[in-house]
């Protein structure tokens, strides 16, 4: 214990990904019958592959917490498209024949290579799908699973993936599936934003952060915690620059001063950790 009386407790993220995988699993044994005692399944690690545009000029402009700035366009690599539904022995639909299906990439010994995926509620929480052509014969035929953060609750799209996927023991005929390119409705942004302050410390937090359609999901890996004051200072994240300066409570002036790299970006969200404080009596 620090001399000053405060400890900290670090609480993973790892019960949370447990409770997405124990409702999937649920369902998928109540009409397989497969059980927790079956052999280890594989795993792969996970990323979402996005093609980010070059940013355009980028002048000062004034920012909230929790807004994103310095935007680049974004799209994901491709889309798929199966041409029949995804369900269980009981009629339950996982996925249903015409879903959008993201591009993502995995990597492992299991199976490295891409993945499509969607975020779904087949339960009362949301769980990563992902089907996989191992053979590129054109039709899916194994099943993947993971979990993935949104920016809003009411929203299943964009889902920034956690790191890791595991292969689920589903039996299923091959799925044909069609590739196509995202449509305009599907364009991201991928920038910055500043995800609140510590007062404490004086600290304030900017993260490379994900957006579409108002929405804004920072990326846990990116953080940096910077002391901030009315004179400009610069922020180096994510291999970008930001020159940032405080105007207020929860106002900053920014101005993104070395855009993020055109091409394509392999995104992922860590676990987050909470810490808490604990005053323990002298």
């Amino acid at each position: 214990m620090p001399a000053s009386g405060i400890g900290w407790q670090a609480l993973g993220g790892g019960e949370i990904v447990h409770r997405f995988k124990l409702i999937l699993s649920g369902l998928l044994a109540s009409t397989t019958g497969a059980g927790t005692a079956a052999a280890a399944k594989d795993q792969v690690t996970l990323s979402l592959p996005l093609v980010v545009e070059a940013a355009s000029a980028n002048a000062a402009v004034e920012v909230s917490t929790a807004t994103l700035f310095g935007a680049q366009a974004a799209r994901y690599r491709s889309i798929a498209i199966p041409d029949a539904d995804l369900k269980l022995a009981d009629g339950t639909i996982l996925l249903a024949a015409g879903t959008r299906l993201f591009e993502h990439r995995a990597t492992g010994k299991a199976f490295s290579g891409p993945l499509y995926c969607r975020l779904v509620k087949p339960g009362k929480m949301a769980v990563l799908l992902c089907l996989a052509d191992p053979d590129a014969d054109g039709r899916f035929d194994v099943l993947w699973s993971g979990s993935a953060v949104v920016g809003r609750a009411d929203r299943m799209a964009p889902a920034l993936p956690h790191p890791d996927a595991t292969r689920e023991d589903l039996a299923f005929d091959p799925i044909r599936y069609r590739v196509e390119a995202p449509s305009p409705d599907e364009a991201l942004q991928l920038g910055f934003t500043i995800w609140g302050s510590n007062p404490l410390l004086g600290q304030h937090h900017f993260y490379e952060a994900l957006g579409a359609d108002g929405v804004t999901i920072p990326m846990t890996a990116t953080h940096r915690a910077v002391r901030l004051s009315a004179e400009p200072g610069n922020v180096a994240i994510a291999g970008a620059t930001i020159e940032a300066r405080k105007l207020g409570k929860k106002r900053y002036a920014v101005r993104v001063i070395k855009a993020l790299a055109a091409g394509e970006h392999a995104l992922v969200d860590e676990y987050q950790v909470q810490q808490q404080i604990i005053f323990v009596p002298r």
